[in-house]
């Protein structure tokens, strides 16, 4: 059975809430194949709450294996077709707070989606975004003639080091939350969009100078570690989240 931190029982994942089985099987102490066999045996009615979401996840043994995405109703559902035990009655009440949580945390956050300045802040993000793409569009043939293995193979990891990068130094985000820039507020979008303009900046100044180009990821990364101790680094969601979630 695989041990999961049972603080973090549901998330935001494609745009919904959702738990894992793996977090579910856990908290009921059952084998994660067991829950995947009811879900697959009782699959019609579980989608009368709407779709069964999955996702590629990794076995105790590191074997790639099917994990199952349950919305709220699907969760409780399934929770009826297990024997109750003071175990399975413990975390059917967690969880079901766990979801109450999260969901009023979506809502706020698309609520906030809604906002003018956010939006406005998400239209100046995204020219910044440009910007810098293009920029280190440039960094990566420059890369590969110094002789970047990485960079020639897979181009993408470039865009994904300077974003990871950005992340990394700008914030601190809650377990859970993928796709870091869904969830940022519109001052953290400006904060972003600054750095990305550091960043285009000095990657353009740095290859003028002939410098190799990891010596050009540290030089940045330098600048943003700099800039972000300015500024202050913040969380992502940047909503308050009901101490609930943390209780249990």
């Amino acid at each position: 059975m695989k041990k999961t931190n049972l603080k973090n029982m549901v998330q935001i994942y494609e745009n919904d809430v959702r738990a894992g089985t793996f977090i579910i099987a856990d908290g009921f102490q059952r084998d994660h194949r067991k829950i995947v066999d009811v879900i697959r045996k009782h699959r019609n009615m579980l989608e009368t709450f709407g779709l069964i979401l999955d996702r590629k996840s990794k076995s105790e043994g590191g074997r790639p294996t099917v994990e199952y995405m349950l919305n709220e109703g699907q969760t409780i559902f399934l929770g009826s077709l297990l024997k109750n035990t003071e175990v399975v009655i413990a975390f059917k009440l967690k969880i079901a707070h766990a979801f109450i949580v999260m969901r009023d945390a979506l809502a706020k956050i698309r609520y906030q989606k809604n906002d003018p300045e956010y939006i406005r802040a998400r239209i100046e993000g995204k020219s910044s975004r440009r910007l810098e793409t293009i920029i280190l569009s440039d960094l990566i043939p420059y890369s590969v003639a110094q002789g970047s293995q990485g960079y020639a193979e897979n181009p993408e990891n470039c865009y994904i080091n300077y974003t990871q990068m950005t992340n990394v130094a700008l914030f601190n985000i809650e377990e859970g939350f993928k796709k870091v820039r869904e969830h940022l507020d519109k001052k953290q979008l400006r904060q972003v969009a600054v750095a990305e303009d550091i960043i285009a900046d000095s990657i353009i100044e740095l290859m003028a100078a002939d410098l190799h180009y990891k010596e050009i990821y540290t030089a940045v990364k330098d600048k943003i570690e700099i800039y972000s101790e300015v500024i202050g680094k913040s969380k992502v969601p940047s909503i308050d989240m009901p101490k609930q979630l943390v209780l249990f």
